[in-house]
């Protein structure tokens, strides 16, 4: 992709984007396109790079926010259960259709 295509989809001027599937996705970091591990989620269709950390630095990096929250969501996961229910707080969720619209 070329400099201007990637300027004109940053700076929204492109009016039409197409949306990948998780088969592209991962078929992408299955040939090197994106590199396994990179800071790079697939979220709606779309590529969305994550930045965990607090103050900008290395992508990566769990701060102290997101820990006290998944401590907060492993807390609720044993009540769920009562209910039949299994909480995933971290680690790929795949949605197929019709629930994904």
């Amino acid at each position: 992709m070329s400099t201007a295509a990637l300027d004109e989809i940053v700076t929204a001027r492109v009016t039409r984007v197409a949306k990948l599937t998780v088969d592209q996705y991962e078929r992408m970091i299955e040939t090197g396109i994106l590199r396994e591990g990179a800071p790079i989620e697939l979220m709606d269709g779309m590529l969305v790079y994550k930045d965990r950390s607090e103050l900008g630095g290395d992508p990566m990096t769990i701060g102290g926010k997101h820990n006290y929250v998944m401590w907060l969501l492993g807390e609720l996961n044993l009540p769920l259960r009562a209910y039949g229910c299994h909480m995933q707080c971290q680690g790929s969720l795949r949605i197929p259709p019709p629930f994904c619209a």
